[in-house]
């Protein structure tokens, strides 16, 4: 079962991502602060990208693929408003994305494989397996 959390901060637009996905601060139903998640939002990717962003993470969790952990994230309208204020450029986005999102746990630590470095050949069988 996913944990359904809310937003209850909003940090930043990221600034990699071709969705302008928000880095977002999150709590529980309980209301305990849980930490941050990249966002993805629903005005951006539609339903049909949220639910592969989903699968996507079910999937690598399923074959054993380290992964961020997934939520579903509520954005409230207020906080949407309050976003859209600050980050006119953003605000349809923000404003269209009120309600049900997905998110996925920000990860430290990690680092983005450059697309110009080749892989090292010690590493091409982990890298077969992973995109198999």
């Amino acid at each position: 079962m996913l944990p359904r959390l809310a937003a209850i901060q909003f940090e930043r637009f990221m600034s990699t991502g071709k969705t302008s996905p928000a880095l977002c601060g999150c709590e529980d139903r309980a209301g305990r602060y849980v930490g941050e998640y990249v966002v993805k939002l629903r005005a951006a990717v539609g339903v049909p990208g949220l639910l592969i962003e989903l699968v996507s993470a079910r999937l690598a969790r399923h074959f054993g693929i380290a992964s961020p952990d997934p939520a579903l994230v509520t954005i409230e309208e207020a906080l949407a408003d309050l976003v859209a204020t600050s980050q006119p450029a953003k605000a349809a986005l923000i404003r269209g994305s009120a309600g049900l999102n997905f998110g996925t746990k920000v990860i430290t630590g990690g680092a983005i494989w450059p697309t110009e470095k080749s892989i090292p050949e010690a590493m091409w069988q982990a890298a077969v397996d992973f995109l198999a």
